[in-house]
């Protein structure tokens, strides 16, 4: 049974759709093809829109690319030859080469392999443009079966048909023009180059106080007129870009000389002066091939006659395209792996859920476990300490607050201790030794080998470093709010050593 294929080439002018009937064998029948321009139906969604209205494009299988202006390409070169390793690198490689979060673009590649590692080409286009074309393609659609980067599928094409080993597919468009450079039958190199077939009309019409109509029907015919300097000094710019991007493929070691040919295709090829020009300028013959009858593709009769290879070469090879092509990028791939994904997410959401609800039951019991604990253990020290107030104070029978009762308690024993008219003194000797610490001077190490409190007095003995360390220390305690006289009581040194031991007292402030 034969399958339909559609072809979908969505230019920045036109879209260019061929439907071919493909057999088992391999061999294919175009049954259908249209050009619709695209600034006349609004958009790419209204010329999409009328393409489906007609029945021969809707419900097919559909091959299609991204504008080479939405992808970005770079050479990186790794030391090995895996694919699976490479498919595992090549995204942590490109990361400091792309001005994008790593997760928000998607990467295809082809890899070329030699003696000492692989050569990498990647493509790297953003997500939301592949879901935007994948979205607007796939409405009329039965299925979307590839997803490439323009001109890449006729570069693949002229590749299989002429066995190529170095080579140039130059695609010119309306807006700009992308370059598929090809050295030892890869390819190694893809440019995107802002000439375009529009600006070239505009040029003329400018040169030639012309509209634009006018100036398209004389470039078409080649007839440049006084125009023709103006018109090649713009030229020459992209001939000369197109120069050095060999001279730096020959020298990166990517191609071995310059390709024995051109092949030029898109609206661009129709300008022969623009062919005459550029095969002078690279020394090299221009060809502007036709992949239907390379290709050997049957025409039906209806289509035939209507038919521009320039311009439908792209939507013809998109249609003949294998359905597992090495020499094209795969966004299509990249793109069903995250809805695979997303979609295997879903169907374990409901496990997810389980696990989720499983995993609040057993904190929620674990709180509630660790609450018992904590109420066990202050039950438990509240019994002690009110079997320990009960121990200490047996006269007292009703317990309401335990710390501040035993605290009234030792007051009233310590006045009891002290005697009628002996007044308690509220500092210890904790708050006085952490004061004698904090007046100490820093410069001079002190050392307390005893400290005697009695009677509000204090006698002080220690070591210092000299004797003025001792007149320093003197005055800086005589500053604190604990102490209202201090004496030095003596100063010698010591037997061992050359530091000095003291005596102090001390008259506590009360």
């Amino acid at each position: 049974m034969a399958e339909r294929i559609l072809g979908l080439d969505i230019g920045e002018s036109a879209l260019k759709a061929v439907v071919v009937m493909r057999s088992f064998q391999g061999a294919g029948r175009i049954v259908a093809s249209a050009k619709i321009p695209i600034d006349e139906q609004g958009g790419a969604a209204g010329a999409l829109e009328k393409l489906f209205a007609d029945e021969r494009f809707a419900g097919s299988s559909c091959s299609t690319v991204l504008a080479a202006r939405n992808v970005s390409f770079r050479r990186i070169d790794l030391p090995f030859q895996d694919s699976k390793r490479i498919a595992q690198t090549v995204a942590f490689e490109l990361e400091p080469l792309i001005p994008f979060p790593i997760d928000e673009v998607f990467i295809s590649h082809l890899a070329s392999t030699g003696p000492k590692g692989s050569k990498i080409l990647a493509a790297i286009a953003p997500k939301t443009v592949v879901r935007e074309r994948a979205a607007l393609v796939e409405k009329g659609v039965r299925t979307l079966s590839s997803l490439d980067a323009q001109a890449l599928p006729v570069a693949a094409m002229l590749l299989s048909l002429h066995s190529l080993r170095e080579g140039l597919v130059l695609d010119i468009g309306a807006k700009g023009s992308i370059g598929i450079f090809i050295g030892g039958g890869q390819v190694v190199q893809v440019r995107h180059f802002a000439f375009g077939a529009d600006a070239l009309t505009k040029i003329l019409a400018k040169a030639l106080r012309i509209d634009e109509a006018e100036a398209e029907k004389r470039k078409q015919a080649g007839d440049f007129g006084e125009a023709l300097g103006s018109v090649q000094a713009f030229w020459r710019q992209f001939f000369a870009e197109l120069k050095r991007t060999f001279d730096y493929l020959q020298w990166n070691g990517d191609m071995e000389r310059m390709p024995p040919a051109v092949y030029l295709t898109g609206g661009g090829a129709f300008c022969a002066p623009l062919r005459e020009a550029l095969a002078q300028y690279l020394c090299l013959p221009v060809e502007c091939p036709d992949l239907a009858a390379e290709a050997g593709v049957i025409f039906d009769e209806a289509v035939k006659k209507d038919w521009q290879p320039s311009v439908m070469n792209q939507a013809l090879a998109l249609a003949l395209r294998p359905h597992r092509s090495s020499a094209g990028f795969d966004f299509r791939g990249a793109l069903l792996r995250e809805r695979r994904g997303s979609r295997e997410w879903i169907k374990k959401l409901p496990w997810v859920a389980a696990v989720a609800a499983a995993a609040i039951v057993l904190a929620g019991l674990e709180s509630y476990l660790d609450y018992r604990l904590a109420h066990a253990r202050l039950s438990n020290l509240k019994a002690e300490i009110s079997a320990s107030f009960k121990q200490c104070c047996p006269e007292i029978t009703r317990i309401v607050d335990p710390v501040s009762q035993l605290k009234a308690k030792i007051g009233e024993m310590q006045k009891l201790a002290a005697g009628r008219g002996t007044r308690v003194t509220s500092i210890t000797v904790l708050e006085m030794l952490r004061d004698l610490s904090l007046l100490a001077p820093k410069s001079s190490p002190l050392l307390i080998t005893a400290f005697n409190y009695e009677n509000d007095l204090v006698s002080l003995k220690g070591e210092t470093e000299n004797f003025d360390a001792v007149e320093v220390l003197k005055r800086e305690i005589e500053r604190s709010k604990y102490f209202k006289t201090v004496l030095i009581n003596s100063t010698n040194i010591m037997k061992q050593g050359d530091r000095v031991e003291f005596e102090m007292r001390m008259v506590v402030n009360r």
